[in-house]
Formats: C-alpha cells, structure tokens, sequence
C-alpha cells in the first residue's frame, strides 16, 4: 500500500513541538517556485490506480526525483544568486 505526502508529513510532524508556520510571503514564493514540477508533486500524492504497485513504485520513484532535481537546482540558484532569479528567500 502507498502512502500519500500528506499522511507521511502528518505522520513525521505528529508530536512535534516547535513546528511553525511559514510566513505567507516565503509559502507562497516556495509554492511558485515548485510550480513547474507541480504535476509531479500530484503524482506523487494520488498514483495512477491503473499500474500495478510495480509500477506505481516506480512512477512514484521517477516523479521523486524530478522534484528532488528542481529543489536540488533551486537551492544551488539561491547559495550562488548569481546563477539565476531566485532572490529573497
């Protein structure tokens, strides 16, 4: 059985003292900024039910490293700004 992003973080974050939210300004540039791998991130949470669990795993496992490549990017283009547009994080 796969489980979606949302009940994996409710499950990590259950209990944990501390956690607070974004500013509205910083969720909302993070959230443009994850724009482009947005089909991905939907993939990830509701799996094509057609595909075996095989294949799910490994959709899942693909739409995962698209997104981790587009943070992975991101982050480099805020450490070094003059590699890109991303300021004011």
């Amino acid at each position: 059985m796969l489980h979606t992003a949302n009940q994996e973080l409710a499950t990590i974050l259950d209990g944990y003292e501390g956690v607070e939210e974004l500013p509205e300004e910083v969720f909302t540039m993070c959230k443009e900024l994850m724009r482009t791998v947005k089909e991905a991130l939907r993939m990830v949470d509701k799996p094509d039910p057609s595909l075996s669990e095989k294949e799910q795993l490994e959709h899942t496992k693909t739409c995962l490293l698209t997104i981790d490549d587009h943070i992975a990017a991101m982050l480099h283009t805020y450490k070094n700004p003059g590699a890109g547009a991303v300021q004011g994080m």
